[in-house]
This record gives structure tokens, C-alpha cells and sequence, in this order.
């Protein structure tokens, strides 16, 4: 650790898919965006279901693009392709951004 840092021990928060900064994530989008960043921690059955999770969001806002691209995200996930898992997520992550 570096000096003058203090350790700061984050809270889930229940309802949420991120640790507590104390915003709400009313907006889809964000909730998509943090789902789809968290995913490089856990098993590939949690992955997985976060992949389900994030697309069916997309599916209810019409985004089939970002559903398909999250979908060769999960085959390349099932596959051992992480780079190209990383390269879909990143994609989807971007252009959600975008959507705001």
C-alpha cells in the first residue's frame, strides 16, 4: 500500500450490482455497465449468469446489437477465448456508454 492511503473497506449493497458509493442505479444502462465491468471476478457459472442478466436489460431497451455481441461474448467465455470475451465486453461496455 502507499503511504497516506487509508484501506477502505467497501459494503454491498443489497439490491444493487455494485458496492455501495451511496448513488442508486435507477438507470438500466448503468446497471448493464457495472454488471458487465464486475465480470472479471468469479466463476464462469456466475459470469455466465451475469452475461444472462445484462442481456435480457438490453433485450427489454431493443439493443439487439449489444444482445448478440453479449452473446459471443458467452460463447468465447464457454470456449476459454477470454481475450476475445474481453474484446465483446469492452465493446458493449462502450457503446452503453454511449447510450446515457
Amino acid at each position: 500500500m502507499l503511504p497516506g492511503l487509508i484501506p477502505v473497506k467497501k459494503q454491498w449493497r443489497p439490491g444493487s450490482l455494485c458496492y455501495d458509493a451511496g448513488v442508486p442505479m435507477d438507470n438500466p444502462i448503468d446497471r448493464v455497465i457495472v454488471t458487465l465491468n464486475s465480470l472479471h471476478v468469479g466463476d464462469v457459472d456466475r459470469i455466465l449468469a451475469r452475461l444472462e442478466e445484462a442481456e435480457a436489460t438490453l433485450r427489454q431497451l431493443a439493443e439487439e446489437e449489444l444482445v448478440e455481441k453479449i452473446g459471443e461474448a458467452r460463447g468465447a467465455i464457454q470456449k476459454g477465448d477470454v481475450p476475445l470475451f474481453r474484446k465483446r465486453l469492452q465493446h458493449v461496455v462502450s457503446r452503453l456508454g454511449h447510450l446515457r
